[in-house]
């Protein structure tokens, strides 16, 4: 997945072989969880550049990179504005 917002969701990401997760904002309902990747070297996968959020702003999960960060999420208003921005994107050109 590239550039999405996913709002309100229990789990970002897990597992997977030869997966891209890049470039996306993810606010997860957990208080320290919302990324399950094992940030696998031996695969292809592509896991760099994200968002994660979640209640408490802390998780023991790796995040495989320092370009992924975590914060707390933040307000309702706040994640809505994220993906009203992705869904406008373009559409002063049309």
């Amino acid at each position: 997945m590239y550039a999405q917002v996913y709002g309100y969701v229990d789990n970002c990401w897990g597992a997977g072989t030869n997966n891209w997760f890049v470039d996306n904002d993810c606010f997860a309902n957990s208080d320290t969880g919302g990324f399950g990747s094992d940030c696998s070297p031996k695969t292809p996968m592509q896991i760099h550049d994200n968002r994660f959020y979640n209640r408490n702003g802390t998780s023991g999960t790796k995040l495989c990179n320092a370009s992924n960060t975590l914060g707390q999420v933040p307000t309702d208003d706040v994640i809505i504005a994220k993906g009203m921005a992705k869904c406008t994107l373009g559409l002063a050109t049309r």
